[in-house]
């Protein structure tokens, strides 16, 4: 089965491997959103995959097989689980674009676990970690190849001025303001007191044998509505698709023009 994009988002899915993933190896672009997922694991086979969405799940921690079978990976979102190390994701050679918003990472020291040969943009807001002063600098000098930091650019005048900090300085002015503490979203807060009472109106499906949307289909199927849905082909985690947009946008193939994913930085909120 020629299948590249899948969304299975808001299904109450807990477990990866039940999903037989493997069975789908043209695979591009997966959507697992707003599930209950605590591992990542079963993806064996999805060496095509591309940008891999785990957002507001329960995953707690990467492990070294998470992603070993991702070789070609560029672009993974996990923002709002409950994640404090990056380890794990080193082995992500190919990762362009990593957004790890609203999760559990407090100490300075993962960052250098990103030293990523292919990163060009990090979203890590809504961390401890982003609290503390300078840590910018650290990530610059960390990833030289990093272009954008949690939405702004990186200028060349910044990235002197972090190397001549840190020469100079050393680490240990990276401090972290002793009042912080990890605030969970809503969201996860009611996700996590009650698994059912966070689900919202389904999503589309597509009609197009290579794109399948399924999501929320388990808990209001039938029901329609004019929700902005996410663009599975940008690998951009804020671009934005109106439920009108034309079905030929979300087609990879022949007839679609183009049969790469859309790379290009995308603002947020983007139309």
């Amino acid at each position: 089965m020629n299948l590249e994009v899948l969304e299975l988002s808001h299904n109450q899915i807990s477990n990866i491997p039940s999903l037989h993933l493997h069975l789908f190896r043209s695979l591009k672009v997966l959507i697992l959103s707003g599930n209950q997922i605590t591992k990542i694991e079963g993806l064996e086979g999805l060496e095509q995959l591309r940008k891999l969405v785990l957002d507001k799940n329960r995953i707690k921690s990467f492990e070294e097989a998470s992603f070993s079978p991702l070789k070609n990976l560029q672009a993974l979102c996990v923002d709002e689980n409950i994640l404090r190390s990056f380890q794990g994701i080193s082995g992500l050679t190919q990762l362009k674009l990593l957004s790890i918003a609203q999760n559990r990472i407090t100490e300075i020291v993962e960052l250098n676990r990103l030293a990523m040969p292919s990163l060009s943009e990090i979203t890590i807001q809504g961390n401890a970690v982003a609290r503390k002063n300078h840590y910018r600098y650290h990530l610059m000098v960390s990833n030289p190849s990093l272009t954008v930091i949690d939405g702004k650019p990186v200028t060349d005048d910044e990235r002197d001025r972090a190397s001549n900090f840190l020469n100079t300085n050393g680490m240990a002015n990276i401090n972290v303001d002793p009042q912080i503490f990890y605030q969970s979203s809503p969201y996860q807060d009611n996700l996590n007191a009650n698994p059912s009472s966070s689900v919202a109106p389904r999503g589309k499906v597509p009609l197009t044998a290579k794109v399948l949307d399924f999501s929320y289909i388990s808990v209001q199927l039938g029901k329609e509505d004019n929700l902005a849905h996410n663009d599975p082909l940008s690998i951009s985690p804020h671009k934005k698709v109106g439920m009108n947009s034309n079905p030929a946008s979300h087609i990879i193939g022949p007839n679609s023009g183009s049969n790469n994913i859309n790379m290009s930085p995308t603002k947020k909120g983007g139309g």
